[in-house]
């Protein structure tokens, strides 16, 4: 009666243990007779509880059920979670090499690019040559106006002659004229010698007049004693006897008063000739003193004309020296203007040497500045340029070793070739510097492209990882670095972000430092973008 409750419980069972079990479902097929399992597997049965009320084994038998489903379910979520989770490859940190290099596109060209230059202005009627074409020393590469060449090359020879006359003007210049100053130097000795002469002249005058006025003054007094010594007139003494003595001689009369009043008024002419004659003098002295003040004036106004007119007169010799040692250069430019008018006098212009064009001006084309074709000397052979960034520009140096690719490949390739490093420029303003690169015998072409390579260090590190590993944000570099945390599904791969310094890195691998060690696995890829704490896993091989 309890036989088949019994079997129906061990059917559970059978379900739960291939479930659970890692024995393979095969040999649990293998039923001994009975439908019972073989005795190992069943070693564990004796310790299920056994039921004999069939409501119990129900209630047990439903139990496991749920179990079953709960395991299933677990299952089920951890292959659904597995399927959204990112796929990763992880690499431990290993010591490498890192070989930073500087690449670049480059073009080549010929070292020895010789241009064939023709006068402005002048029509191209012909080119009977064409880019690429080998040409020897002269060939005819284009063909002008002779017309043109006949009267572009009259202008430049009247060109010429006026810049020879402007020239000799500049080389004979202005002599410094200093007769201003030699005229008022005399002017101020002529009015000097008129103010002595006037001085003299004046002195003289005035002893003159002074000499009449002493003379008069001595005349009149000579008079008035006279005059005092002479006896009074007879009668008017009161005391002479009122006879007349006829035997005395008769006594001299005095100057009369009216001889007295003529030499008062010589000695108030004289006077007044002395006084006249001290004006007249100092009058005319002033006049001369004036005249020498004013020359005095006249020679420093003409001492600092005479300054300024000679430095005026270097400074204009300066200038005309300048203006010649310009015009001496354009002078030397016309000649050779001229003298390209004479080579192309038939008005043909020809090949300098044996080479390849290069370039060649379209018939109908007007000469200016560019040269009307470019020519590669087959001698020069060819280089290749290309503009690099200032930093990697600062750590070449010139006869470096540069590897050289004829299409855009990398290291190891079999159209890989070396040059040398010929020269580095200035950085321009936008930071990039130009490198030429002087390229090995072989058929190169003008204007094909190359890419070009350097080594700019090489060097060893503890700690290298994938380039592909580096991540960057706003904070630096970092790396992911995958983990293994229990969760409620089992073990769990997670991942971490580990912040770094990027010491130096090249095509593939970078060098950091920080907290990651030999022993991490840090993610070299993922199938999607990570972030700090996702859960991943690992991509099957």
């Amino acid at each position: 009666m309890m036989r088949k409750p019994y079997k129906k419980a061990d059917d559970i069972v059978d379900a739960i243990y291939t479930a659970v079990s890692e024995v393979p479902r095969e040999a649990l097929m293998k039923r001994e007779a009975g439908g019972r399992l073989p005795k190992p597997r069943r070693a564990w049965l004796p310790r299920m509880p056994q039921f004999q009320d069939a409501s119990q084994q129900k209630a047990f038998g439903n139990i496991l059920k749920f179990m079953a489903l709960v395991l299933v379910f677990t299952l089920v979520a951890r292959g659904a979670a597995g399927a959204t989770l990112a796929k990763v490859d992880a690499v431990a940190p290993y010591p490498g090499e890192v070989i930073e290099y500087v690449s670049a596109n480059g073009t080549v060209q010929a070292a020895a690019s010789l241009p064939v230059d023709a006068p402005a202005g002048l029509t191209i009627q012909e080119v009977p040559v064409a880019p690429g074409q080998a040409v020897k020393a002269g060939d005819v590469v284009a063909v002008l106006d002779a017309d043109e060449v006949a009267e572009g090359r009259e202008r430049a020879r009247l060109a010429l002659e006026d810049m020879e006359l402007n020239l000799q003007k500049l080389e004979r210049g202005e002599a410094y004229d200093g007769s201003g100053l030699v005229a008022a130097q005399n002017a101020l000795a002529w009015a000097e010698q008129d103010y002595t002469n006037t001085q003299t002249a004046g002195s003289a005058a005035v002893a003159a007049a002074q000499t009449a006025l002493d003379e008069a003054k001595s005349a009149l007094d000579a008079l008035r004693k006279s005059a005092a010594a002479a006896p009074p007139p007879a009668g008017s003494d009161p005391a002479a006897p009122d006879a007349p003595d006829d035997s005395a001689p008769p006594a001299p009369a005095g100057p009369s008063p009216a001889d007295i009043a003529a030499a008062e008024a010589n000695v108030a002419a004289a006077q007044t000739a002395l006084d006249n004659a001290v004006r007249d003098a100092d009058t005319a002295l002033q006049g001369a003193a004036r005249a020498v003040e004013t020359a005095r004036l006249n020679l420093g106004s003409a001492q600092m004309g005479d300054t300024e007119a000679r430095r005026g007169a270097e400074d204009a010799a300066a200038q005309n020296a300048l203006d010649a040692e310009a015009l001496r250069l354009d002078i030397a430019k016309q000649l050779a203007a001229i003298a390209a008018y004479d080579a192309v006098r038939d008005g043909t212009l020809n090949a300098v040497a044996d080479g390849i064009v290069l370039e060649v001006a379209e018939a109908g084309a007007v000469t200016g500045e560019a040269p009307v074709a470019l020519i590669a000397g087959t001698q020069g052979g060819f280089i290749a340029t290309a503009d690099i960034p200032r930093q990697d520009a600062a750590k070449l140096a010139s006869g470096a070793q540069v590897d050289v690719f004829t299409s855009q490949s990398y290291y190891g390739m079999a159209n890989q070739s070396t040059g040398v490093l010929l020269s580095v420029s200035e950085p321009s303003v936008e930071g990039m510097a130009r490198v030429r690169v002087r390229l090995p015998e072989g058929e190169w072409k003008q204007g094909e492209a190359v890419q070009l390579a350097a080594v700019l260090s090489r060097q060893n590190y503890q700690s290298c990882v994938p380039l592909s590993a580096l991540g960057q944000g706003p904070e630096g570099y970092f790396v992911y670095v995958m983990e293994e945390r229990s969760g409620v599904l089992g073990t769990e791969n997670v991942v971490r972000q580990v912040p770094v310094t990027l010491l130096a890195h090249d095509a593939s691998v970078a060098a950091v430092e920080g907290a990651i060690f030999g022993g991490m696995r840090v993610i070299s890829w993922a199938s999607k973008p990570l972030a700090d704490g996702d859960k991943v896993r690992v991509r099957q091989a």
